[in-house]
């Protein structure tokens, strides 16, 4: 194999040696005046953090685009409004506002795992947020075969090099499976019910504001592939036992996520809810993913992350990925689940 690497690897590049340019920019990627050098006959088109340069527009290096922005290097503003706003933040801004600590804020990168489902590395290149696992041994000597050869390559040019040999070395049939591609994700809250007195005051059972008995499992997140494998991490979590306890045994769809510091959702600093469709076999509505809020454990019928901060941020943030492609399954299955309902004609609440 390592040898069809580097054969390829000379195909893919023969023009990228002839590409020669060296660039000094401003915070936000405008080209510095006179600290510039590009060969005449190069017609390499990517600039500042992989961006593709557009400079019809307004001159060299001065206006970037990729698939989600096109953005005025020179104020640091994008053309169009961001399609994931963040209410601290313009609409128009750029990086964050922060291009030193940030490439790429809005998370458009491709992440690469071994075929085990070890991590292996994150490019901040233009194209959508994906997750690719590879075979390690042809992913290292495709590393190797750059290193020697002293080639550098901008972020969406190594991934356009690497998935394209592996496509072809898969294609031969000689080398198994080399490459494959995130096709979606997954959600299942698994467990088995618990008394509830083992987390909340006996008092609040007694008074009717809870049922005598919650869901204590985990939720697994999946990252499917199209080989038929996944990548998955499993989070602690609960659901009730207030009001009417834990969420229904069933199939629903996760369709959006948002930033909340409501109470009860707001864990370590961290607040956010996954929303998803009601349950009307049950009569169950307002259904969250969120963090448990301590004191006050439990959730009323949403599904409450116990969990680190660290953990936290990671789930906010694959959810925030994986649901830019469409809805997201959640299979809820709890053992000895009275899969309780809320009576016609009730108020309800957040998780009712």
């Amino acid at each position: 194999m390592s040898e069809q690497v580097k054969y390829l690897l000379k195909k893919e590049l023969t023009s990228e040696k002839s590409k020669k340019s060296i660039y000094s920019y401003y915070p936000f990627g405008m080209p510095m005046p006179n600290r510039t050098y590009s060969l005449s006959s190069s017609k390499y088109r990517f600039g500042f953090n992989g961006q593709e340069k557009d400079d019809e527009v307004y001159g060299a290096g001065n206006l970037n685009t990729a698939e989600f922005w096109e953005y005025d290097t020179r104020i640091g503003r994008r053309w169009n409004t961001d399609p994931r706003p963040n209410i601290s933040v313009s609409s128009y801004a750029t990086f964050n506002n922060n291009p030193i600590s940030f490439s790429d804020v809005h998370g458009d990168t491709t992440i690469y795992h071994g075929m085990n489902g070890n991590y292996l590395n994150t490019i901040n290149d233009n194209g959508a947020t994906t997750m690719i696992k590879v075979d390690e041994k042809a992913y290292n000597t495709f590393n190797k075969t750059l290193n020697k050869n002293g080639i550098k390559l901008s972020p969406d040019a190594y991934v356009s090099s690497l998935n394209n040999i592996l496509d072809k070395l898969e294609a031969t049939g000689k080398y198994g499976d080399l490459i494959s591609r995130q096709v979606g994700s997954e959600l299942v809250f698994s467990g088995q019910m618990e008394n509830s007195s083992n987390i909340i005051p006996q008092g609040s059972i007694d008074r009717g504001k809870a049922k005598p008995l919650y869901a204590n499992g985990t939720l697994t997140v999946s990252a499917l592939f199209d080989n038929g494998s996944r990548i998955s991490g499993d989070l602690s979590a609960r659901s009730g036992p207030w009001d009417y306890s834990a969420l229904p045994n069933g199939d629903y769809d996760a369709s959006s996520i948002v930033n909340t510091q409501e109470s009860g959702m707001v864990r370590n600093g961290i607040g956010f809810k996954v929303i998803f469709n009601d349950n009307t076999v049950f009569n169950r509505t307002q259904l969250r993913i969120h963090p448990d809020q301590e004191p006050s454990a439990g959730s009323a019928g949403c599904i409450g992350l116990t969990v680190t901060r660290a953990e936290l941020v990671s789930f906010r943030n694959y959810m925030r990925y994986a649901l830019r492609n469409g809805t997201v399954p959640l299979r809820v299955n709890i053992r000895n689940n009275p899969n309780y309902s809320r009576p016609k004609g009730k108020n309800s609440t957040s998780g009712e």
